[in-house]
């Protein structure tokens, strides 16, 4: 079963490196992307992807505040979301992100392995909380 990866980047260059990096490690993703803040949200909704890689840095927002956006939708509040980013590689960027609602924050450019990782862990169907 394919899962669906929006990617929200400016550079069209990140959905084509992941696009092959997936194909190289046999992960089954259908790659959406947005250049935009506004264009990510309204594919957000519509695609309904499965993980968000989401650039903290974009033309129309801050990445940080796009992710706050999608939490507070009811539509997109359950989103798996990576930020990532290439410029704030700080510690304190990092919880940052955390903080605005991702699940998790990796480092542009990416260390491949530590790339596939995350996109096999958060592509795994979510457990269910024993109920007890």
């Amino acid at each position: 079963m394919k899962h669906v990866l929006l990617i929200i980047d400016d550079d069209e260059k990140i959905a084509q490196l992941v696009e092959a990096i997936a194909r190289q490690y046999q992960i089954d993703l259908q790659i959406v992307s947005a250049d935009s803040g506004a264009k990510g949200i309204w594919l957000a909704r519509v695609a309904r992807p499965d993980l968000v890689l989401l650039d903290v840095k974009l033309p129309d927002i801050d990445g940080m505040e796009l992710c706050r956006l999608l939490r507070q939708h009811p539509a997109t509040k359950d989103l798996r979301i990576l930020l990532m980013s290439g410029m704030m590689t700080g510690p304190e960027d990092r919880l940052r992100g955390l903080q605005s609602g991702a699940n998790d924050y990796i480092f542009k450019p990416f260390c491949i392995d530590a790339l596939v990782a995350s996109l096999q862990m958060h592509t795994q169907p979510k457990q269910k909380e024993a109920q007890g």
